[in-house]
């Protein structure tokens, strides 16, 4: 073993970019000015991490080795370590962040559609700013922290909202690798995160609910239809890492309705049911989960990027968002929309290379109880995706996906293809262009910052 994981392994061990079970979240600038690094630690490209920001991830936003002493800005302690030996007898010592733990990432976009020349619509247009996160992460002592993601800015729509906010513990049952989280949330069920892209279009996995229409991405919500399943949940997850540090396997119970309320004020969900889903993968090569590197492993090098491995995933989801009718006249008269999702994924590298591949089978029940209407739908959603690390600043990428529905609305498939420049660490200019249904052919020019 050699380079930069030989130089890291006592202080810093990290774990293989792959399918990772805790919620992917990303590593934001307040945690470089915690300790005192580059944003390139963590990100191949932010969002998307590297090995060693998978592995800050997977143990709470905490150095694999030794944490304590590679922080820069110590934390404000909470009461003295004494305290630990009296509890309960009185409160247990935490900690908070010195400086305020918050960040913000901005982008603005020019979009060109040619397909569209001609007609009523905008071929072209400047979306700037197009969003503005607020993102906030921390630990809280040895075991606590938190994350928070919200926008001023979404999709050009102003206005404050929160993506994700939770809470979560590590250790639990006193074993190390456990995790415990509740809150709003991306449900671990999802292999690969909307929060951890190269480019600019999230997975069609994530967002797509059966419609009837041409639009490769429909809302991702709930709202009079079924399941878009990354979107986030409020609820509990209960993870770990087991067999040897190869395989990580993640449960969780959710509301189902994403973050809407019910038409009771009283309830943040719209019936007393809940959503249920689990997660297991395992890893073959590279390094472990844990975050120990093996001491034969052979499969590293000198740059963080670098990874030989494959790791392998399965995920099912089971949920009901029946919701009562709103109508008076029709009070009591339930329309029933249930579902399933099951599927597998493949995260294989091998150096400079990555592909990503994802295949799932999704089943809607939708009852219409009113008007007396049954839509039982059946369809596939895959997809494969390849980048090459060129050098640290210049990641081409390319990815196909397709939609198989009912015959009678026809197939759906997309082309992506797209480079990341990275101008400074926390500075990227994101060149894409994706042809999707009905020849609908788009260019986009993207310059994203974080700081």
């Amino acid at each position: 073993m050699t380079g930069f994981y030989k130089r890291t392994a006592s202080t810093l061990a990290v774990i293989a970019l792959g399918v990772a079970l805790a919620s992917p979240v990303e590593a934001i600038p307040a945690f470089a000015r915690k300790y005192g690094t580059s944003c390139a630690t963590c990100h191949v490209a932010y969002p998307r991490l590297n090995a060693f920001g998978v592995a800050f991830k997977n143990l709470g936003y905490r150095m694999p080795a030794d944490d304590e002493d590679l922080v820069k800005n110590e934390p404000v302690k909470l009461g003295s370590d004494g305290y630990k030996r009296v509890y309960p007898d009185a409160i247990w010592p935490g900690d908070i962040p010195a400086l305020p733990p918050i960040s913000f990432r901005a982008n603005a976009t020019y979009r060109s559609n040619p397909t569209l020349a001609g007609t009523r619509d905008v071929d072209n247009d400047f979306q700037a700013p197009q969003n503005f996160f607020v993102l906030l992460g921390g630990t809280m002592g040895e075991r606590w922290s938190f994350f928070h993601h919200g926008h001023l800015i979404s999709n050009g729509e102003t206005g404050y909202g929160v993506a994700r906010l939770f809470a979560r513990y590590d250790g639990l049952f006193n074993k190390k690798g456990w995790y415990m989280k509740l809150g709003l949330f991306e449900p671990a069920v999802v292999g690969q995160s909307a929060f951890n892209l190269l480019g600019t279009r999230n997975y069609a996995m994530n967002q797509f609910s059966f419609n009837t229409g041409t639009e490769f991405e429909s809302a991702a919500g709930h709202h009079g239809g079924a399941l878009a399943l990354g979107r986030t949940q409020r609820g509990v997850e209960v993870g770990a890492i087991t067999g040897d540090g190869r395989v990580n396997w993640a449960v969780g119970m959710v509301n189902g309705n994403g973050s809407e309320t019910s038409v009771d004020s009283n309830s943040f969900d719209v019936n007393s049911r809940k959503d249920f889903y689990g997660r297991i993968a395992y890893k073959h090569g590279g390094l472990r989960l844990d975050g120990v590197v093996p001491e034969d492993d052979t499969s590293t090098s000198d740059k963080n990027w670098q990874e030989r491995s494959v790791t392998f995933g399965g995920f099912a989801y089971i949920g009901d968002n029946s919701r009562p009718d709103t109508d008076l006249a029709t009070v009591g008269i339930e329309d029933v929309t249930q579902y399933e999702r099951y599927g597998f994924d493949l995260d294989w590298r091998r150096d400079d290379l990555e592909v990503l591949a994802a295949y799932m089978w999704a089943t809607d029940d939708l009852h219409r109880q009113v008007v007396r209407t049954r839509f039982d739908r059946e369809y596939r959603i895959g997809f494969a995706e390849a980048s090459y690390v060129v050098n640290p600043t210049f990641i081409p990428y390319a990815r196909y996906e397709f939609i198989d529905r009912d015959p009678t609305v026809g197939d759906l498939d997309r082309y992506i293809a797209g480079a990341v420049f990275m101008m400074r660490a926390n500075l990227k200019f994101n060149l894409e262009g994706f042809r999707e249904p009905k020849g609908n052919d788009t260019l986009l020019m993207s310059l994203d910052w974080a700081f």
